[in-house]
C-alpha cells in the first residue's frame, strides 16, 4: 500500500482532472445570470427601479390629462396654463413609459449592443426607438419654460389671457417641429445607442474607445459623440435652467416691488397730514399754499 503511494504515477496530480475542473469553474463564473428580471448580479435594479418610477410617472401624467380631457375640458382647457400643463403631460407620458418598460426595449443577451441588462428583449431597432421618446422628452422642459413665460408676462407685464392665447399655437408648433426633428434626426444618424441601462445618445458598441484594450467604435467616438450630446441635450437643458430661474426672479422681484407700493400707499393714504380737501393727498407746503 505505501509502494503504492509513492510510485511516481500517484505522487503527480493528474492535470487533466485540474484543467477540466479549472474550465468548469470559468464557465460558471462567466456564465450570464439574467435568465429573470428578478436574478443574478445588482445589474436587475437598472431594470427593476425605471419600472416602478416609470409607472408611478405614467400614473401621474395619466391623471393630469385624464383630469383635463374629461372633467375639465369646457374650464380648465379655457386658461393658457392648463393647456401647457396638458401638453407637458402628453411628452411626459410616453417618455414615462419607454423609461417604465426599459427591458422591453434595451437589446437582449446575444443582440448587438447588449448590455447585459436583466430580461431585456429587445434589439437595436428598439433601443432607438427608446431614445427617440427620450430626445422628445426634451419638449417637457420647454412647457416649463413656456409655462414661465406666461406667468411672467401675466403678473409682471399685464398680458391678458386672449392676447397670449393668439400666440400660443405658435409656441406649440414650434416645440413639436424641433424635438420631434431632432428625435428623427437621432434616429436617422444612429445617434442613440445602448448606455448605461438604457438607450440614448452613446457610442457605439458600449465601451468602445474608453481606454487601454477597448474596441474601436463603429459609430459615434467619444470625441465626436460628447459635441452631439451637447447639441441634442444638453444645451436644451442649460437654456431651460436660465429661462426658468430668470423669469421665477422676475416674478418674484415684480412682486415684491408691487407689495411695497401698495404698502407704501396705504399708509400715505392713512396719514392726517397727507389728507387734502376734496380727497386729494399732497404736502404740507401744497396745503398752506
Amino acid at each position: 500500500m505505501l509502494e503504492h503511494l509513492l510510485t511516481p504515477a500517484s505522487s503527480e496530480p493528474d492535470m487533466t482532472h485540474f484543467c477540466h475542473a479549472a474550465t468548469i469553474i470559468a464557465r460558471k463564473r462567466d456564465r450570464p445570470h439574467h435568465s429573470n428580471i428578478l436574478s443574478g448580479p445588482p445589474t436587475w435594479q437598472l431594470a427593476t427601479v425605471p419600472l416602478f418610477t416609470g409607472n408611478l410617472s405614467v400614473l401621474g401624467s395619466g391623471l393630469i390629462i385624464y383630469s383635463m380631457l374629461v372633467h375639465g375640458r369646457r374650464t380648465k382647457l379655457r386658461k393658457p396654463h392648463h393647456r401647457i400643463l396638458l401638453a407637458m403631460s402628453i411628452y411626459d407620458l410616453f417618455y414615462s413609459l419607454v423609461k417604465a418598460f426599459t427591458f422591453l426595449l434595451t437589446p437582449a443577451e446575444g443582440q448587438p449592443g447588449s448590455m447585459g441588462v436583466p430580461g431585456a428583449m429587445g434589439n437595436l431597432a428598439t433601443c432607438r426607438l427608446q431614445g427617440f421618446f427620450i430626445e422628445t422628452a426634451h419638449a417637457t422642459g420647454a412647457y416649463n419654460s413656456l409655462s414661465s413665460i406666461y406667468f411672467w408676462l401675466s403678473i409682471c407685464r399685464g398680458v391678458k389671457n386672449d392676447t397670449f392665447t393668439k400666440y400660443e399655437p405658435i409656441a406649440h408648433i414650434l416645440i413639436f417641429v424641433v424635438f420631434v426633428g431632432f428625435a428623427i434626426a437621432g434616429v436617422v444618424i444612429e445617434l442613440f445607442n445602448p448606455a448605461f441601462g438604457f438607450c440614448f445618445i452613446a457610442s457605439y458598441p458600449p465601451g468602445c474607445e474608453s481606454g487601454p484594450g477597448a474596441p474601436v467604435c463603429e459609430r459615434w467616438p467619444p470625441r465626436t459623440m460628447g459635441l452631439m450630446y451637447e447639441i441634442f441635450a444638453q444645451m436644451w437643458v442649460q437654456a431651460y435652467i436660465v429661462i426658468v430661474v430668470v423669469t421665477n426672479a422676475a416674478i418674484w422681484y415684480c412682486t415684491r416691488c408691487t407689495r411695497k407700493r401698495r404698502s407704501s400707499g396705504g399708509a400715505r393714504e392713512g396719514h392726517p397730514e397727507q389728507q387734502h380737501d376734496g380727497g386729494r393727498t399732497g404736502s404740507k407746503e401744497e396745503r398752506s399754499e
